[in-house]
This record gives C-alpha cells, sequence and structure tokens, in this order.
C-alpha cells in the first residue's frame, strides 16, 4: 500500500502443473491484482499512484528446473525498473559519500548506526535540517538503512528521533536470517 511501490509477478516451479492449470493460476493472480488494485484506488485521492503492477499483474512464468523463463524475467525487470520515477535521476555528490561510508560500515560488521552518529555523519558532509529528514527517507528507500522513525507531526517535520537506531543494510540480511536472536539493544 506504500504510493508509487512497484510489483512484479513471478509463477515459479511451472513445471509442476500442466500448462492449463498454469493459464489458469496466473489468470487468477491478475484477477486478484486488479481487484486489490480497484481496492486501493477507491481508497485514495485522485491522482495518487498506488501502485505499479508490471503487464496488469500478468505473471512472468519460470521453469525452476530447466531454468526456462530466467532471461525473460530478467530482461523484464530492468525494463520495468527503467520506468521507475527516479531512474537515471542524480543524486547528490554528499549523498553518494555519505552511502559509501555506510556501506562500508556495514561491510566491516557495524550491524547498526546510532542516529546521533548518523546526524552527525550528515552534519559533518552540510547536510542539515530538512536535508537531512530526506537523505535518511532516501537511505532507507534505497535500502542503504532501516529506519522506523517518527519523521512529521502535524506541524511538518521534526528533528529525527534519538532513541532509534538505523541498522545497516549488510545486517539486514543478516538478522533476517536469524531472526530468533535479533536484538536492537546488542
Amino acid at each position: 500500500r506504500v504510493p508509487g511501490s512497484m510489483m512484479l509477478l513471478v509463477a515459479t516451479h511451472i513445471d509442476c502443473v500442466s500448462a492449463g492449470v498454469l493459464d489458469v493460476l496466473c489468470a487468477r493472480a491478475t484477477s486478484i491484482v486488479q481487484r486489490t488494485l480497484d481496492i486501493f484506488k477507491a481508497a485514495h485521492r485522485e491522482g495518487v499512484q498506488v501502485l505499479r503492477v508490471f503487464d496488469d499483474g500478468g505473471s512472468v512464468r519460470v521453469n525452476n528446473l530447466s531454468g526456462e523463463g530466467v532471461q525473460d524475467l530478467r530482461s523484464k525487470i530492468v525494463s520495468f525498473s527503467m520506468t521507475a520515477p527516479w531512474y537515471k535521476e542524480l543524486l547528490p555528490a554528499v549523498w553518494v559519500k555519505i552511502r559509501t561510508q555506510l556501506l562500508q560500515w556495514a561491510d566491516e560488521g557495524k550491524p547498526f548506526i546510532q542516529m546521533e552518529d548518523l546526524q552527525q555523519l550528515m552534519l559533518d558532509n552540510g547536510i542539515c535540517n530538512l536535508g537531512m529528514q530526506i537523505a535518511v527517507n532516501h537511505f532507507h528507500e534505497a535500502g542503504v538503512i532501516r529506519y522506523f522513525g517518527q519523521f512529521t507531526d502535524s506541524k511538518g517535520y521534526r528533528p529525527l528521533s534519538r532513541d532509534v537506531k538505523a541498522l545497516l543494510k549488510a545486517s539486514i540480511f543478516k538478522q533476517i536470517q536469524n531472526a530468533e536472536s535479533f536484538d536492537f539493544e546488542a
């Protein structure tokens, strides 16, 4: 339900059912996607793009045993990604510098960064106030960090929550693999 999100359906293990059954299942998935999009559109004001779905919800079919459809899937992912509104959009050089630092810390095994440290990194690079919040939002959306703090209140933007840590990218996948030992206090 995130406005502007992109979705591409993939039907895997197509070797496990007959072609006729596969067609029925894919058509059913397309129908469900279309009904869901209609619900989303009715719930949002006009002009809000609620979800972008590749091929109107049609499934890209992949055979896991033979690899049939994998190349087609790759090319469709690339072409669909190229339709994203942010594709080839330039980033401020300082954001690239900060992103490089965050990824380096993640590669070094640092699982998270305190918000005070992230704020200081941004201040050291000339980013402050609203620019800092926009940058944190970008890094979150780009998967560089995971930050679930409160960004806004009724009066607009406010300082980043100091009691929330930003989880660094490399740690995200490690924590997902070992979810039962996930510890924000570590």
